[in-house]
């Protein structure tokens, strides 16, 4: 068996921004690209948050594909 070293949260975002990456238990994994129906859900998911927010409710919509910590030690980034 080879051991390999964890990677950190830290680490991953220090990676070049065209690299599609994601951090799972401290091992790096390559993301597949999105496809179309994938872009279509997401689209209706922000058309519909974003209604929401101007209800006056005050929150805030991001959009984009950022990484989210889900898990440290080892860390997970999705």
């Amino acid at each position: 068996m080879v051991a390999t070293r964890l990677v950190t949260a830290e680490e991953l975002a220090a990676f070049p921004d065209d690299e599609r990456l994601e951090l799972i238990e401290g091992e790096l994994v390559e993301m597949s690209p999105t496809k179309g129906e994938h872009l279509i859900v997401t689209s209706d998911l922000m058309e519909a948050l974003v209604a929401y927010a101007f209800t006056g409710v005050g929150v805030r919509v991001l959009v984009g594909e950022g990484g989210y910590v889900l898990r440290r030690d080892p860390d997970t980034v999705l």
